[in-house]
């Protein structure tokens, strides 16, 4: 990736073809993403996601939550928010400051999920 990045519009396409690979490809470089957020009462938030979709031409990266998760009305209180990549291989970081949407959770996706990811939605109280 560091040849291309010698310029923006070869950054740009090595971020976005990164992502392109990296989504719904578990362990591959760029698939997982520390998202952070302004917590609603103060402070900052980090957590991890998994980066489940990217669409260069719409300019979108999907991510997948528990809609119980308080991550959920820190967006709402506000969407700003950055991510951040990390690839061990090259020792390169890939942030991107993002506006995040949320959009209901579609049952046919959530079927589909296997017992081993599904337990990664599951919420204790």
């Amino acid at each position: 990736m560091s040849d291309l990045l010698k310029t923006l519009d070869g950054a740009e396409t090595a971020v976005w073809g990164l992502w392109g690979t990296a989504a719904g490809s578990t362990g591959a470089p760029g698939n997982l993403a520390a998202l952070a957020t302004s917590k609603q009462h103060g402070g900052a938030g980090v957590r991890m996601l998994v980066l489940r979709a990217a669409d260069r031409t719409a300019g979108t990266l999907e991510f997948w939550t528990n809609t119980a998760s308080s991550k959920v009305e820190d967006i709402r209180h506000d969407p700003l928010a950055e991510l951040l990549f990390w690839l061990p291989e090259t020792s390169e970081q890939v942030r991107a400051r993002v506006t995040v949407t949320q959009r209901p959770g579609d049952r046919a996706i959530w079927d589909n999920l296997g017992a081993g990811s599904r337990k990664n939605y599951l919420r204790v109280s």
